[in-house]
């Protein structure tokens, strides 16, 4: 069975599921991977462009430089595979 197909939220490509990365809304900001609640995906290159678009995208007010402090985080310990949905 075929992974399910997902829009980025940056270049707007569709693409499966399991290829993007998932930020979602938490009571305290935002956090990457599976979880509740509305989310939206982008590839890990797509990042900077998925910025202005991710507040009408999880429908909220959300504090952009947290994304990039996330995923600068993240991805400098590990590979973007442990962000994969």
């Amino acid at each position: 069975m075929s992974d399910p197909t997902r829009t980025c939220l940056g270049c707007r490509a569709k693409a499966a599921q399991g290829d993007l990365v998932r930020v979602y809304r938490v009571d305290d900001g935002l956090a990457l991977g599976k979880g509740p609640g509305r989310g939206a995906y982008f590839h890990t290159a797509c990042w900077q462009r998925a910025l202005p678009r991710l507040p009408r995208a999880l429908r909220a007010q959300v504090d952009t430089s947290e994304l990039a402090s996330l995923l600068g985080e993240g991805l400098g310990k590990t590979s973007a595979e442990q962000f994969k949905t």
